[in-house]
Formats: structure tokens, C-alpha cells, sequence
């Protein structure tokens, strides 16, 4: 079996991704974020949002239908804005948290090994 260099690529990419465990996911005694935004179309996604136990969510793929509705109604007076979503959901929400005050606090790209998603962000925004 000959392994092309992509293949090698993918393939430490995904081990990485295992062996640092799910760099999405919020880890508790981390700063709390007030709302997590995902998009329920992502299995990655999905596990993110499970993992905000307690956390008002708001789903993507429902925003889509209502016209970004729950996104340009929120007033985040404290706290931060966590999400894990595509990069074009990640640009339109992160337009309209940015007319809201918001800054970017972090952004990074992560693996999406059980969907295959291209461009996928675990992102924060806050006030800080």
C-alpha cells in the first residue's frame, strides 16, 4: 500500500485531534460562556453543544429558517458568546456580535473527522 503525502497529512491531523481530545468542547472551571452558538447539522457540532451543560443554546441550522431571528435579538451584557460552527456562519454571526460590542477573544480551526466539515471554528466573544 503506497501512502500519499495527503494521506499522511489527514491521517497525523486526525491523531493529533485524538490525542488532544475534543479541543472544542468548554472545559469546566474555564470562564462559563452566557450562550453557545452551533449549528445541529455538524456531528462536532452537536458534541459542543452537549457539552454546555446548563448554557443557553442557539442553533444555526434553525437560524437559517427564521432569518438570523434569536442571533440579532441577543443583549450579552457579560460574559462570553462560545460557538463551533462553518466558517460563512462564523463570519455572519460574528458580523452581527461585532454591531452588538463584542469582540473576538479567540478563533481556531479545528478537525471535523466525524463529518468530514471543511473549515470548521470553535470560536469566543466577549466584552473583555
Amino acid at each position: 500500500m503506497i501512502v500519499t503525502r495527503r494521506q499522511a497529512v489527514i491521517g497525523l491531523a486526525a491523531a493529533s485531534t485524538a490525542a488532544a481530545g475534543p479541543a472544542f468542547a468548554w472545559k469546566p472551571g474555564a470562564d462559563r460562556p452566557a450562550l453557545a452558538i452551533h449549528d445541529s447539522r455538524i456531528s462536532e457540532s452537536i458534541a459542543f453543544a452537549r457539552n454546555m451543560r446548563g448554557i443557553p443554546l442557539i442553533d444555526l441550522a434553525r437560524e437559517h429558517a427564521s432569518g438570523w431571528q434569536a442571533v440579532r435579538a441577543l443583549a450579552v451584557e457579560r460574559g462570553t458568546v462560545a460557538g463551533l460552527t462553518g466558517w460563512s456562519d462564523w463570519v455572519a454571526v460574528r458580523g452581527l456580535l461585532l454591531e452588538r460590542g463584542l469582540r473576538v477573544l479567540s478563533e481556531a480551526a479545528v478537525a471535523a473527522p466525524l463529518s468530514g466539515a471543511v473549515h470548521l471554528f470553535r470560536w469566543d466573544m466577549g466584552r473583555r
